[in-house]
């Protein structure tokens, strides 16, 4: 299932794959039912159902098929009034039909039908509205306990709960490149995490120290989570991929995702204002070599957060930053690339944009160090071209210059 919620409420809803929510209170469940020309529709028990987050947002959207067109339904979180759950029906089909939601204690656009429905099998308390053809609806499940009522007429659009949450990632970091779905997936995966925090890590603390820092970067305090962040780094330690590799006198290099794990408690450490604990995260980050590729394939839950910056762009233990440190996907060969303002640890922000001239990328790039502590020492590049150039470097924090081939390019005949 997929959460849906707003950052800063304690309320987290379930949508399930069909559409039907399930609040986080623990009540009963709000489902919904279409009557077309031909029969009662089940979405539960349709085959013909589809289900996207809008732009990635938990903003949730199910499409029902029916004769001659879609039934769309939607359903999000806002903080308005307490809280509300919000739901929107929108018949796309040519003919009117009957929409069913199983709750009697909704706030409604209109007073539904006491027309008999026949056919139908509905469970007790739903409500019924007719729906003409392109018209819409829309209802609210309080969260507050209130009777239910008519739906305020002030309450945002879908379309700007969506800027809303698109606004709110973006504060971190922008990202324009062939393939739109990855840059979904990346904001579905930070909405999730911000959305699960959870006060229990002990089961997989690298996950946990990832999603508190998606959940931090996205606005969440981050004081009541510092304890619990230095708790899951001495975790992490105790359970060797740490301190067992001091104990052979071997510094290997760590795997990707727990060199982000110590990224992200420096993540926490900074937002919370502890310097302190944020110099020693980028110290114990030092004593460790360049950690390992990353993996081609996109990891399961909040770890995709970090793959996909991982692929952008990585923070080396040095202070340098290297560039697509697993080198460039084969379909973003010639074409244009651009990250805004993303977030790289130590205060940092990198923004950067790749251009072609023939085989060649030409590259211009910004470093905001902000406050930083974490800069490099004297000599050290600010930016590598790692995957890009693997003989570039520069210890300018902004410029331009046109690399060499790339390794892996296409050749051009």
């Amino acid at each position: 299932m997929t959460s849906i919620g707003a950052l800063g409420g304690a309320r987290r809803d379930e949508v399930t794959p069909w559409g039907a929510v399930v609040p986080g209170d623990g009540s009963a469940m709000v489902d919904w039912l279409v009557a077309a020309e031909d029969r009662w529709h089940r979405p539960a028990d349709e085959p013909s159902v589809r289900q996207r987050l809008i732009e990635g947002t938990p903003v949730v959207e199910t499409r029902l098929r029916v004769p001659g067109g879609d039934v769309t339904h939607r359903v999000a979180v806002l903080p308005d009034r307490g809280g509300l759950t919000l739901f929107e029906v929108t018949n796309e089909s040519p003919l009117p039909v009957a929409v069913a939601l199983t709750r009697p204690d909704l706030w409604l656009v209109r007073p539904p039908t006491e027309i008999p429905t026949p056919g139908a099998e509905l469970p007790p308390g739903s409500v019924v509205l007719p729906l003409g053809h392109r018209a819409s609806l829309r209802a609210a499940l309080a969260h507050r306990a209130t009777p239910a009522g008519p739906l305020p007429g002030d309450l945002p659009a879908f379309d700007a709960v969506v800027r809303g949450w698109r606004s709110l990632c973006e504060r971190i970091g922008r990202v324009e490149i062939p393939d739109r779905s990855a840059v979904d997936d990346w904001t579905s995966a930070r909405c999730q995490a911000a959305l699960n925090l959870s006060d229990d890590m002990a089961q997989d603390p690298a996950a946990w120290l990832l999603g508190c820092a998606e959940g931090v970067r996205l606005g969440e305090p981050a004081d009541r989570w510092l304890a619990e962040a230095v708790g899951a780094v001495e975790r992490l330690e105790r359970r060797s991929w740490l301190r067992g590799r001091r104990r052979r006198g071997v510094e290997e290099s760590l795997g990707w995702d727990r060199w982000r794990c110590l990224l992200a408690a420096e993540t926490i450490a900074r937002a919370s204002g502890d310097e302190r604990a944020a110099r020693d995260a980028l110290a114990l980050l030092s004593r460790y070599d360049v950690p390992g590729d990353v993996p081609g394939d996109r990891p399961a839950g909040v770890r995709a957060c970090a793959w996909f910056e991982d692929r952008l762009v990585r923070p080396l233990s040095d202070g340098s930053l290297a560039l697509f440190p697993g080198g460039l996907q084969r379909d973003w060969f010639g074409a244009s690339l651009e990250v805004h303002d993303l977030a790289v640890g130590g205060g940092r922000r990198l923004s950067f944009a790749v251009r072609w001239h023939g085989e060649r990328p030409a590259l211009l790039w910004e470093v905001d160090d902000g406050r930083s502590p974490w800069e490099p020492p004297s000599g050290v590049p600010w930016l590598r071209g790692g995957g890009l150039d693997p003989v570039w470097s520069s210890t300018e924090q902004r410029g331009e210059a046109l690399l060499g081939v790339p390794p892996g390019a296409p050749q051009v005949a």
